[in-house]
């Protein structure tokens, strides 16, 4: 009878050093290769007893990993004895034999899928995108807590709708409800692709996503007025998050994950240097007169490798779910914030980004260029960004543009630089 082993398969060696582990079936004198979709290094591999090593640095929880390995194996010997009993086995070859388990669906944990493809994005250090997931899957989660695991085969249209028919009940955002779908989708896609799902049995066949209007939401030019003059001198918990917003709008709206992050030697001639930790695009902005005056608080006595701002005390490496805490304690402060100065929004950390580029935009600043001040892949992703113009808006700038003196208020790209 056919026979099957947990292996790493040493023979190609991917770029990060790792190797992937497979099953390894052999049948009829022939070894085919099962990929499981997970890779390890060499040294946290015990061939012996075909698990991840408890020391592992590469999963969080390689118990858990391992559980799922050796379902896949036990899964693979239940079908070929299954295929043994019935007198098929003899009948198919090895790649046959390889198919047969490959698509057999049904006891496949989607959820246990999902949390291979979060694990690999916490290995990638895009932790960020791992959130996003996470909270697709506690989504789905939310909707049916008694079942405790789900399969590909049991995730199906009829789910999909009731998911939507829930969320809408509670009058959420449909929004809200399209990033975890499309998450959902991502991974299902994935599985596909890995052939641990059935296309034809894929539920986003026949469902489509739906789509509702996008807010676009951003402060006036008045609102930042607000803020500035509002004094905050008995309340420095409230005046470092006003800094802090100021900051991102003046930095085009540099997101709070990367102004954590700057540290000293990340200024160099009158320029803050980043790497935007969305995107790994690098930024050069010139330090005009607003940086540099919030820049002057925060700089003294500052050693070259010294974080900028005190968002994390110590000068240590950042970790994600730190800064995460602190993003939701600089949000509190903000709506605070909103309330004190009588903005016309209610301001968090995202609003200084959309605020520059509707600034941008009243200012009759091409698309292309806020396009690349934000450092966006396409104009899709920056049109979502920006408020429409009301009625009295458009006749200020149908008056702008229609009279015969000189152009005002242009925002000056000179000193703007993408690299």
């Amino acid at each position: 009878m056919a026979s099957i082993r947990l292996i790493i398969d040493k023979r190609r060696k991917r770029n990060d050093g790792t190797y992937r582990i497979c099953l390894l079936l052999y049948h009829k004198g022939k070894h085919v290769y099962i990929p499981t979709g997970y890779n390890i290094p060499e040294h946290e591999w015990n061939q012996a007893r075909e698990i991840i090593r408890t020391g592992s640095g590469t999963f969080k929880k390689p118990i858990d990993v391992n559980t799922i390995l050796m379902s896949k194996k036990f899964d693979a010997v239940e079908i070929i004895e299954k295929l043994y009993r019935s007198n098929e086995l003899k009948k198919m070859d090895a790649l046959e034999l390889r198919d047969r388990i490959l698509h057999n669906s049904e006891k496949v944990s989607f959820y246990a899928f999902a949390q291979k493809v979060i694990d690999e994005l916490h290995m990638a250090k895009a932790h960020g995108n791992a959130r996003v997931y996470e909270n697709a899957i506690k989504c789905l989660k939310r909707f049916y807590p008694k079942k405790k695991d789900l399969s590909f085969a049991e995730l199906n249209y009829q789910i999909l709708m009731n998911m939507e028919a829930r969320y809408r009940a509670k009058n959420d955002s449909i929004n809200g409800l399209r990033i975890h779908l499309q998450t959902i989708r991502a991974i299902y896609w994935r599985a596909i692709k890995e052939k641990i799902a059935n296309r034809d049995e894929n539920p986003f066949n026949d469902y489509q996503i739906k789509t509702g209007e996008s807010h676009k939401s951003a402060l006036r030019l008045n609102d930042i007025k607000l803020l500035k003059e509002i004094d905050l001198t008995e309340k420095p918990n409230l005046n470092f998050a006003r800094n802090i917003f100021l900051f991102s709008f003046y930095c085009r709206g540099m997101d709070f994950m990367d102004i954590a992050k700057l540290k000293m030697k990340d200024i160099k001639n009158d320029r803050i240097y980043y790497k935007r930790s969305k995107t790994g695009r690098i930024f050069s902005i010139s330090i005009n007169y607003q940086i540099r005056k919030i820049l002057d608080q925060y700089t003294p006595k500052k050693k070259y490798d010294e974080y900028i701002f005190p968002i994390i005390l110590k000068n240590k490496p950042l970790l994600v779910d730190e800064v995460s805490d602190q993003r939701n304690l600089y949000n509190h402060r903000l709506r605070r914030l909103s309330k004190l100065a009588g903005t016309s929004k209610t301001m968090h950390s995202k609003l200084a980004r959309h605020t520059w580029a509707n600034t941008a935009m009243k200012k009759r600043v091409d698309l292309k260029y806020i396009k690349e001040g934000l450092g966006h892949a396409n104009l899709r992703t920056t049109e979502i960004y920006l408020d429409n113009f009301d009625d009295y808006e458009l006749d200020l700038v149908n008056l702008e543009i229609t009279s015969t003196g000189p152009q005002q208020g242009d925002i000056n790209l000179k000193n703007v630089q993408i690299l």
